[in-house]
């Protein structure tokens, strides 16, 4: 509640917490369940494009968003004192890798072939991913 009653966050602040069991994918809405189903004990999302797994703890469908030309803010902190990693994707679940189109091209040096952490290292993974307190 503290987080909903600061003033930056109202009024068009939105609060979304995961459920603390993820044994099953019941928090998820229709489209992210049909491509999710419980591995090793979690609720798990596979994407067949790049064939990744990841967890999806969260949901959120029902927000209306993205407004074109609004500014958006992110706070994200996990319920256990830990490291861990995060994904965000926005969108209208349209999805073309077909149609050719311009990539912009970054300016981070870093390594990401294995973001998925699928085949690297636990040394490789911490210079790629370093850990700061």
């Amino acid at each position: 509640d503290e987080v909903k009653d600061d003033p930056v966050f109202v009024p068009r602040g939105y609060l979304h917490a995961s459920p603390e069991d993820q044994a099953t994918c019941a928090h998820l809405d229709a489209v992210m369940t049909r491509a999710s189903r419980i591995r090793n004990g979690r609720c798990d999302f596979y994407e067949p494009f790049g064939g990744t797994h990841s967890w999806r703890v969260l949901d959120a469908d029902g927000n209306v968003l993205p407004t074109r030309g609004a500014t958006y803010h992110v706070a994200v902190w996990l319920q256990e004192h830990t490291s861990g990693k995060l994904g965000i994707a926005m969108g209208n679940w349209r999805e073309n890798f077909w149609t050719a189109f311009d990539l912009a091209d970054p300016d981070c040096t870093r390594d990401l072939d294995d973001f998925s952490e699928k085949y690297t290292s636990d040394a490789a993974a911490a210079k790629a991913f370093p850990v700061e307190a």
